[in-house]
């Protein structure tokens, strides 16, 4: 979202007559649609809203589903609402991209104080609610009005889901056999990742209810030593790591350079389930990761009560099938599997990470892996192809680096601003990037 700016939008009545009308006749069908889906008129539903970030959806239409409607009564603390697609509702701004609720999606709302919201209108019938969903993630509605265990709710999708999510960073993962979910529940809205475009019908209401979870599903408890700095921030990743290594109860932190932890999880079974927190946008302070930020892992041994630093490697986006350089950093909606040191494969090339921060004015962390035990050379050149700083050099074995640059020569003088080259040498491999130093 960004810093706020301030937006002024002239709009001319006529205009906004003009949009109201093609909207009413749009958002008319739609309800229409759901009036023969109803099974009663003048339902009401409470959608209670924590202070903060909400993924919220409804089993009820509303009879007005004009968002400058329906939700009037918490426009004293609502701030904005987004839908999947990037679009918002911004009341502060007069900006309203989305128009009018639609009973097929989630959305992601965020009050200054806890609110409730009332929405009167029809209720649904989910089994005659069609809900196409795309390749990728969708915010989706969940229109029963019991709760059902997500293998159940989401059974006409099995095929192409991959993982499931709610805002305060509870998954269904069932290729991994985790269920924190428990049970999807009326008014909240979930993310879901789908490997091809399908399209979900919910089960009726009279389908078995409560907390269903596979006997079989692994759990992992709650941290008791690591806390991240800030929860539910409206963006979060997902980071499950290999740790045969550790204990259970032993505890792994995932943290920003300047020490903040934005997710935590305890070992179990030689594994350990990071929820990892991004900033929120919406406030001044930055309380948690920043896109493309790197973390490291911290560990904290229960048995000794010692906190000491892991690697993390073999870093996998579990979206995409792929192996990257084991550089761990934040991207919103990112599902990775790891390995810490004692448990991980050695990498499958030799290669160099881009530098971060960057640009940068005091220090630069760089990453390098080796895919083997051999000779390396690695070093910084002005533009005029002079070396002014070596970083390493020698006989280095197979694994994972990271090595730090303070802008400095060899010689500790500090250089000035502009541009240079970090060039790694192994092997037959050269390969360079290109930084900027600000002073």
């Amino acid at each position: 979202m960004g810093s706020f700016v301030r937006i002024s939008i002239c709009t001319s009545m006529l205009f906004i007559a003009s949009l109201r009308a093609q909207d009413s006749s749009r958002a008319g069908s739609t309800a229409q649609s759901c009036g023969r889906g109803a099974a009663a008129t003048g339902v009401q539903q409470q959608l209670f809203l924590s202070a903060g970030w909400n993924i919220v959806s409804s089993y009820v239409y509303p009879a007005d589903p004009f968002l400058t409607e329906m939700l009037a009564g918490i426009e004293e603390h609502l701030l904005i609402l987004k839908d999947g697609r990037g679009r918002v509702f911004w009341p502060a701004y007069g900006i309203n991209k989305i128009v009018f609720w639609e009973k097929e999606k989630g959305y992601q709302l965020y009050v200054t104080e806890a609110e409730t919201l009332i929405v009167d209108g029809e209720q649904l019938v989910p089994e005659e609610v069609s809900i196409d969903l795309a390749a990728g993630w969708n915010m989706i509605s969940y229109v029963r009005s019991s709760p059902l265990a997500p293998a159940a709710a989401l059974a006409s999708i099995t095929d192409y889901l991959f993982i499931v999510k709610d805002g305060e960073g509870r998954i269904y993962w069932p290729s991994q056999n985790i269920d924190q979910i428990g049970e999807m529940e009326p008014g909240k809205g979930y993310y879901c990742y789908l490997s091809q475009p399908a399209v979900l019908i919910y089960p009726p209401n009279g389908a078995e209810s409560g907390r269903i979870s596979t006997p079989c599903s692994r759990q992992f408890p709650a941290p008791l030593h690591f806390h991240p700095f800030r929860t539910n921030t409206g963006s979060s990743a997902i980071l499950l790591l290999k740790t045969p290594e550790l204990l259970d109860g032993d505890e792994i932190a995932a943290c920003t350079a300047d020490g903040k932890i934005t997710g935590s999880g305890v070992v179990q079974e030689g594994e350990a389930l990071l929820v990892l927190w991004g900033d929120d946008e919406v406030t001044p302070l930055v309380d948690g990761a920043r896109n493309d930020e790197p973390l490291y892992l911290l560990c904290w041994f229960s048995r000794t009560g010692s906190e000491l630093p892991v690697q993390c490697t073999s870093l996998r986006d579990a979206l995409e099938s792929k192996w990257s350089l084991v550089a761990l950093r934040f991207h919103d909606n990112a599902v990775l599997t790891g390995e810490t040191l004692a448990s991980a494969r050695l990498p499958e090339r030799a290669a160099l990470a881009q530098n971060y921060p960057n640009p940068f004015n005091s220090s630069t962390l760089l990453l390098y892996q080796l895919p083997e035990n051999g000779e390396i050379e690695l070093a910084v050149y002005d533009l005029c192809g002079r070396r002014v700083r070596s970083l390493a050099a020698g006989m280095k074995a197979a694994g994972w680096y990271e090595v730090v640059w303070d802008g400095r020569s060899d010689a500790g003088t500090p250089l000035s601003s502009g541009f240079y080259w970090v060039v790694m040498r192994t092997g037959g491999l050269r390969q360079q990037i290109k930084m900027t130093l600000i002073k």
